[in-house]
């Protein structure tokens, strides 16, 4: 159960930082949102991904519009933690 219903959504939770960021907020009893962004890069396949036994759907640039309105729907007061490249938020900049 999360404290106080607080939400942390951890974009690029593939990568060392986000992953171990993930982590911590489940350890610290918070609850981590469903939904991660990705890049789209070779190297992380877009698909599920587990953090500390917590499903977590990887997203890539395709759908992150339709997810993140779907995040918002979902989980109103989240906080949103972004380790992604800039290039993975704002296209091909």
């Amino acid at each position: 159960m999360a404290v106080d219903g607080q939400h942390i959504m951890v974009n690029a939770c593939t990568g060392k930082m986000g992953h171990a960021t993930a982590e911590a907020v489940v350890r610290a009893g918070l609850s981590l949102v469903p939904y991660s962004f990705t890049g789209s890069s070779e190297a992380v396949a877009v698909g599920n991904f587990g953090v500390e036994g917590i499903p977590v759907e990887l997203v890539g640039p395709e759908r992150r519009q339709q997810a993140m309105e779907q995040a918002k729907h979902e989980y109103p007061n989240m906080i949103i933690i972004d380790f992604t490249l800039p290039m993975a938020v704002n296209g091909r900049t």
